[in-house]
């Protein structure tokens, strides 16, 4: 029982297997209301996290209410009996914390993130939740998922995968629910029944991590969600029939995709895969169809340039007794779509060579080792949430057994059982498949006569017809033990804590700096910087094409390292390529082999079809950039543009691709490598300074490179904006919403420490309020974001960022988000008093003292920042921070009548709506065209007319009057024109803004001032050039 309140528990007293040994601490315990809690301490966590997993997801929805389960996923967070509104999130915000959930097929999860000293309140408040939840404003939050679904309609991923489900089982499937929902199908929604009748204690599954010991997480855990009810009703089983009958299995469904993209996707009906968790068959299979090299399915397909990248092979359980769904997934190139069947007879044809063969131990030990690995990572990574969140969703595997609930599929811990292996693939056979084929046109086939209902996605099916000559003469072979194999060394007490000693410098020369850092493992970090790659779009283009082709070679070439854990990456940053070969587990020697395996691929020319199939596949990334970034994501892209010196638009990118050719590629490859600098970090337990110098000599040497002068070597700069506000207009061309991305820079030029610590603090005190305002109270957006942005490379200022993305128009918007400035400076920071601001800054200190990794070292010496002490500078600077320090800053930098306050304010609209209204902002005060913006299409009133009657207005009740009489307004409209109509009025009535204190004109850089003295960018590269460059007020780690 408790301590406190005698609260009765039962405790699993047997052993709990663990993959990894490590200084954790874990109890397993069951209430009497049937909830089972598992509570693991360590004492080195850097925040304390609880997750929960209920057994109901959308398979419950009720056939007329479909989203149901989603939408009550939303209601969980506006309030409770015992914690009414917003205080669930003003507690997490106030501990420097982070909450989410997502709702799936059968089980919806829940996590919150906090400090350590906030666990006790997040863990009860989380509870209540299922408890006494208010479930409240049910419309408003319907709203928010139908938003939510507008959002989805054209990305292909949801696209297919709603197909794929709608097109199970006929009968009313679970599995075929429309998971989201939308404003149709709730529109008769019963919360309160759905929730009474399908959340209960017995169904949930409670993991409760942190730094304090067992004894007192458990007190927390126990004391909190005894109170969950259970038994409340009968919950609706899951179906006991396979989602894939006989009737969708042979089939092929061909689709229309939105984007410009092809699907080819095989499902086969496989049986429920959690009975056999310990054997973990399905990844042993999905491991062979994944593997690359030769004689393999994806060597074979990309070989002939029918495959852009690698094959997926997959389990996708449904929680069902009946079974699961084993996908088969290749990224075809638009000539691999027009070969679709043989692409499917030959994956058929590996199958039958390669899957069905003698079972292969050693290939299993191999992925065992990779299992491992992925465990060590997560120790060393400090960041336990979504490990959390995993054990949770385990526990709801009714075959699990209490001894392995940490371990669950770890193939390190269970035996290779080539039985089940075999009987497994036995089932990957053409009458056990259904092909999803999407494209935007289909030759060869019928028309697509049928479409689907919420999505309106047009498809057909048909009979599975294959024919296997199309895979005559291909030969396929298993693959080969990896030469990166070692032995997964134990971690020791200090690395399992996932510490990184600050680097070393070794050496520093014109050519090359290296650094050495003790810790985890084996990890080598390389930049190889060049003075050509951020000059203009066309080098950047081709820098971000090199590193395309550069990962294609890695994926294909060392698909047996990453196989045993040791993780290749290659990307194009501003100046050049950065590689990470990272063996947490591995001796040095393998880490150190597949790097020089990587340089050689950067250095050895591409052929021509290489070249094609890479700049296929970046043309396809950049036209659908816009169509998979929702517009409030698009809106934080364009600061960048502006302030950093190497930062091109996407879309000139796209457009430099458009006219690259072979040979043009080829020769800027071979300058870009002329000339390099190369920066090193090793780290690692064992490596010494002699390894470390080798592996940099060996490096530039494979290079083939010379040092750059001196004075051609590239910095990443930011340029220091004038005071004054900068628009910028976009359009998003695939989204119903319109987003703003308003960013106000603070703490003065430079990246100081002190600006950054100011930053954050702003975006603590802020973020909740301005969420409660913007999404809760005014329903202004379903997305809503306060946030503090650090410069990363750049030696610019930190950030504050306000987004929001909704229906309203930009202009309104953002002059909500300027209104919520102020009150929020005369209602909260006017009152802020020293002791609550102290405890705020206290707390979030706790996020600036993580112990430092060598992924966070690595940061600061490609940036050539080397402020390693930065994060325990910062966490001073909070200390010292005052009130009026605060408010000062804010009055400064931040509020919307400041004249020194820089600001860049990025509107995203709609396509065609900000082309008709453009040419206004030089004409009429920026309230009037918010206005404006806020009347209904059928209004048909023009700006000048709306300015007219609002200056011959007394006031906005007046202004509303005449509105009436002149145009129609819908009741879902008159809430926005009212407020916009108030703050029209309000603003003619005062003094018309005048320019900055020393203001200059901006006509010939690329910008047009409005009528509000803001400036309008139209030329983003010829605004940044007027532009002067930051000072580096940094302190810098001397070197040498």
């Amino acid at each position: 029982t408790t301590v406190s309140t005698q609260t009765a528990y039962h405790e699993y007293t047997g052993d709990i297997d663990v993959a990894v040994e490590s200084h954790r601490r874990q109890r397993l315990v069951r209430l009497s209301n049937g909830v089972q809690v598992l509570c693991v301490s360590d004492g080195d966590a850097r925040q304390a996290v609880a997750a929960v997993c209920t057994g109901t997801g959308s398979s419950a929805d009720p056939d007329e209410s479909q989203g149901m389960a989603h939408l009550v996923e939303h209601l969980l967070f506006m309030g409770t009996e015992k914690y009414p509104g917003s205080d669930f999130d003003a507690f997490v915000s106030s501990h420097a914390g982070h909450a989410n959930a997502e709702t799936a097929g059968a089980m919806t999860w829940f996590y919150v993130a906090v400090d350590h000293e906030g666990l006790g309140g997040a863990v009860d408040r989380l509870a209540q939740f299922f408890v006494a939840p208010l479930l409240q404003d049910v419309d408003g939050e319907i709203g928010v998922v139908h938003a939510e679904f507008e959002e989805t309609l054209g990305s292909d991923i949801a696209r297919f995968q709603h197909l794929a489900r709608t097109l199970s089982r006929e009968g009313g499937h679970p599995y075929g629910q429309f998971r989201g929902g939308n404003r149709t199908t709730l529109r008769n929604a019963r919360v309160r029944r759905f929730f009474d009748a399908q959340y209960s204690g017995d169904a949930m599954h409670v993991v409760v991590f942190g730094a304090a010991p067992l004894d007192q997480l458990t007190e927390v855990a126990v004391e909190a969600f005894s109170a969950v009810p259970t038994n409340k009703g009968r919950r609706r089983s899951h179906a006991e029939l396979h989602p894939l009958s006989a009737e969708q299995l042979g089939t092929v469904v061909r689709f229309q995709t939105a984007g410009d993209v092809h699907v080819l996707d095989m499902e086969f009906a496989v049986p429920d895969m959690r009975r056999h968790y310990m054997r973990n068959i399905e990844d042993y299979v999905g491991g062979l169809l994944r593997a690359d090299g030769a004689g393999s399915l994806a060597a074979l397909l990309r070989g002939r340039g029918w495959a852009a990248g690698a094959v997926r092979a997959y389990y996708n359980e449904q929680c069902t007794s009946a079974g699961g769904i084993f996908h088969v997934g290749v990224p075809c190139t638009p000539e691999g779509f027009d070969q679709h069947a043989a692409v499917v007879a030959l994956t058929f044809k590996y199958i039958e060579d390669v899957c069905a063969g003698a079972p292969l131990e050693w290939f299993y030990r191999e992925l065992a080792m990779a299992d491992r690995v992925r465990q060590l990572r997560t120790l060393a990574s400090g960041n336990a949430t979504g490990w959390v969140v995993r054990i949770a969703q385990r526990m709801g595997n009714p075959h699990l057994e209490p001894a392995h609930i940490l371990t669950g599929t770890l193939q390190a811990c269970y035996s290779f059982d080539s039985a089940e292996i075999g009987r497994f693939v036995a089932l990957l056979q053409p009458a056990n498949c259904r092909v999803m084929l999407g494209a935007r046109s289909h030759s060869g086939t019928g028309p697509l006569d049928s479409e689907e209902p919420h999505f309106g996605i047009k498809y057909r099916i048909d009979r599975l017809d294959l024919d296997l000559n199309h895979a005559a003469g291909a030969a396929f072979c298993a693959p080969a033990p990896s030469e990166f194999a070692a032995p997964v060394a134990p971690p020791s007490t200090d690395s399992s804590k996932g510490r990184t000693h600050r680097p070393q410098l070794v050496c520093s020369t014109e050519q090359s700096e290296l650094w050495m850092a003790a810790a985890t493992g084996s990890t080598v970090y390389m930049y190889v910087e060049n003075g050509v790659s951020g000059q203009s779009p066309r080098a950047s283009a081709c820098t971000r094409l090199l590193a395309t082709l550069t990962q294609t070679q890695v994926d294909a070439q060392l698909h047996s390292a990453r196989r045993v854990g040791i993780e290749c990456a290659v990307t194009a940053c501003a100046h050049g390529l950065s590689v990470k070969v990272s063996g947490l587990a591995h001796p040095l020697a393998p880490v150190v082999a597949a790097l020089q395996r990587i340089v050689h691929i950067i250095r050895s020319p591409c052929s021509a079809e290489a070249f094609a199939r890479a700049l296929s596949v970046r043309r396809r990334y950049h036209a659908g950039l816009e169509q998979t970034a929702s517009p409030a994501e698009m809106a934080t892209w364009f600061p960048a543009y502006l302030t950093k010196r190497s930062s091109w638009h996407h879309g000139d990118c796209a457009a430099e691709l458009a006219t690259l050719a072979h040979d043009e590629f080829t020769a800027y490859s071979a300058q870009m490598l002329a000339e390099t600098r190369v920066v090193m970090l090793v780290a690692g337990a064992q490596a010494t300074a002699e390894q470390a110098q080798r592996v940099l000599a060996q490096s530039i040497e494979a290079l083939i490179t010379q040092p750059i002068p001196a004075f051609r070597q590239p910095r990443d700069l930011a340029h220091a904006l004038r005071p004054g506000t900068y628009q910028l207009h976009a359009v998003h061309a695939h989204s119903a919403h319109n987003a703003v991305c308003y960013t106000v820079y603070v703490g003065g030029a430079g990246n100081s420490r002190r600006g950054r610590a100011a930053a954050m603090l702003l975006a603590r005190l802020a973020s909740t309020p301005f969420v409660d305002q913007m999404r809760t109270a005014e329903r202004l957006g379903y997305a809503a974001a306060c946030t503090c942005v650090a410069p990363g490379k750049t030696h610019g200022p930190s950030a504050l960022r306000f987004v929001v993305q909704g229906a309203a128009s930009p202009w309104y918007m953002r002059l909500r988000i300027e209104a919520f400035l102020r009150s929020f400076r005369r209602q909260t920071l006017a009152a802020l008093h020293s002791d609550e601001l102290r405890l705020t800054a206290r707390r979030l200190a706790t996020t600036c003292a993580d112990a430092p990794t060598a992924a966070a070292y690595w940061e600061h010496i490609e940036a050539r920042h080397y402020d390693f002490a930065q994060s325990a500078a910062i966490a001073t600077h909070l200390a010292l921070l005052e009130p009026a320090d605060v408010a000062d800053l804010w009055d400064t930098c931040v509020a919307p009548s400041s004249d020194a306050a820089r600001r860049i304010v990025v509107h995203v609209w709609t396509p065609g709506a900000y082309v008709r209204r453009g040419d206004d902002v030089g004409l009429h005060a920026l309230p009037v065209l918010a206005l404006h913006s806020c009347l209904p299409t059928s209004a048909r009133l023009s700006v000048d007319a709306v300015a007219a009657l609002v200056r011959s207005c007394a006031d906005a009740d007046d202004a509303f009057a005449q509105l009436c009489k002149l145009a129609e307004i819908p009741g879902d409209d008159a809430q926005s024109v009212r407020c916009a109509l108030q703050m029209a009025v309000d603003a003619a009535g005062e003094a018309a803004p005048q320019p900055p204190p020393a203001a200059q004109s901006l006509h010939a850089a690329g910008a047009r001032r409005t009528a509000s003295n803001e400036w309008v960018v139209d030329d983003y590269a010829a605004f940044r050039n007027a532009q002067p460059i930051h000072g580096l007020t940094v302190p810098f780690t001397a070197l040498g």
